[in-house]
């Protein structure tokens, strides 16, 4: 039906307001603060990307520290939606020099020497979290060359005791058309695909 058009556009808010009335202050605040709820998945067992530092507003990073981390380091604000402010940070030492490359997922790539500035003077102003880049699994590698995640998009409601799946997308990003992606709905009962909604380009 139509109004599970609402939250694949990326326009969520309202619809998990509209059907989430029951929830307090606390966990909503939880739901927005992304390193929040990252501990408090962890704290239940339950698996989450690991944050490898929380950078403050004001805080700057350092080569030093750039030097250590992983070659590719995802960036994005504590609290946010819709990959505002999201990039990557992608790191190459040739000849002992430190080459870093700011990659925005839906913007441009400044590669220059002055990146590791620009990189304080962007998060600056906002909290920010530090992870490591995560990777499509082996068989869609092959298939599609991006960083960019191929994303299952999953929609439950919780009428009694127990939360049931209503809804289910998975989003492929085509290579080379950023905000471009193949949509293809999943049965929730079978796990299966569905027919493709849309192929851009294609």
């Amino acid at each position: 039906s139509s109004w599970l058009e609402f939250p694949f556009n990326f326009q969520s808010a309202a619809w998990h307001s509209a059907f989430s009335r029951s929830k307090s202050a606390s966990q909503q605040a939880i739901i927005n603060d992304k390193l929040a709820f990252e501990e408090l998945l962890l704290a239940n067992n339950l698996r989450s990307i690991t944050t490898l530092r929380a950078v403050g507003a004001g805080e700057s990073i350092t080569t030093r520290e750039l030097q250590v981390l992983p070659d590719k380091v995802f960036f994005k604000p504590r609290v946010g939606n819709q990959s505002r402010g999201c990039f990557v940070v992608r790191r190459t030492s040739k000849a002992k020099q430190m080459n870093l490359q700011i990659a925005w997922f839906k913007d441009k790539i400044v590669n220059d020497d002055q990146t590791l500035d620009i990189l304080n003077k962007i998060i600056r102003n906002h909290d920010y979290l530090m992870q490591p880049l995560l990777k499509n699994h082996p068989d869609f590698v092959l298939l599609f060359d991006t960083d960019e995640l191929v994303t299952i998009r999953l929609v439950t409601v919780k009428p009694e005791a127990k939360s049931i799946a209503i809804s289910a997308l998975i989003e492929i990003p085509i290579v080379d058309q950023p905000n471009y992606y193949w949509n293809m709905l999943i049965d929730v009962d079978s796990g299966a695909f569905m027919k493709p909604l849309n192929f851009p380009g294609q």
